[in-house]
């Protein structure tokens, strides 16, 4: 064997050597730093969600607090217009809010009126188990400024606001309480996950 051939030999396994060395020293450090990452991702994620659910909170109250102070909605408690129920409470208005369910609940708190949409698949929804919890969901509701978030039998988790039915200028009488809710469901998820996607482009 030449000198050269043997340099280059002893150079190879000196390389292969220092390789697995190298990568024996530092495969904790790369663990770790990749660790770090996961979980630096994970909190990251954890702020997007919390960021845009508190946006869907500001959002639902606002929708909710433009619906219950209007005399339309006002006089519709009085009234059970039709006419008020087939040019507002309509699948677009669902869809176009990202709402899923709207009561009207008098000042005895019985329901007057009650619709629920799936933003899933389109389809309206039946609330006749759900709206067996309209006190309770009042009374934590104006505990909770406005807003709170129940676990339903039918649907899971909804986030829930509450206002009070009163004329457009804010005055009352009250005529009872408006209540609207979003399902925190898979397609609630899917929604932010594509905000998100949208943010970051």
């Amino acid at each position: 064997m030449t000198l050269k051939m043997k340099t280059a030999g002893l150079i190879g396994i000196t390389m292969a050597a220092f390789i697995i060395l190298l990568f024996l020293f530092m495969r904790p450090v790369i663990l770790n730093d990749a660790k770090l990452m996961d979980e630096e991702s994970l909190e990251t994620d954890r702020k997007r969600v919390e960021s845009y659910i508190e946006s869907e909170k500001m959002d639902l109250q606002r929708f909710n607090r433009d619906w219950a102070v209007w005399d339309d909605s006002y006089a519709f408690m009085q009234n059970r217009s039709e006419a008020y129920i087939g040019s507002n409470l309509i699948p677009e208005t669902f869809e176009n809010s990202a709402i899923n369910l709207m009561v009207f609940i008098n000042t005895k708190d019985e329901v007057i009126y009650a619709n629920g949409y799936d933003l899933a698949d389109g389809t309206e929804l039946d609330l006749a188990r759900s709206l067996q919890q309209v006190p309770e969901i009042i009374e934590e509701a104006e505990n909770g400024n406005g807003l709170v978030i129940i676990e339903d039998s039918s649907f899971g988790s909804v986030m829930v606001a509450v206002d009070e039915i009163l004329k457009s200028e804010g005055q009352g009488p009250s005529a009872g309480h408006l209540a609207s809710g979003i399902f925190l469901n898979e397609s609630f998820f899917i929604r932010c996950a594509i905000h998100w996607r949208w943010m970051c482009k």
